[in-house]
């Protein structure tokens, strides 16, 4: 597994400003079968997200815009 296009080595958030989570570098998952569990999931693969990490406007709550 490959990581995302929006991974940000050392950082918190993404560069889509989810929070980031192993999977997000390609280290998720069971070894045995590739399981992965839904709370496992970034925010970006959901399909809510979950408000407490979201806008009133339901845009994730980090989310900053690059120059």
């Amino acid at each position: 597994m490959r990581e995302c296009q929006s991974y940000q080595p050392r950082e918190m958030v993404c560069r889509d400003g989810f929070v980031q989570r192993p999977y997000c570098h390609g280290r998720a998952g069971c070894t045995a079968c590739g399981h992965i569990a839904a709370d496992a999931l970034p925010g970006c693969l959901r399909n809510e997200i979950p408000e407490h990490l979201a806008t009133d406007r339901g845009a994730p709550l980090f989310y900053r815009s690059e120059p």
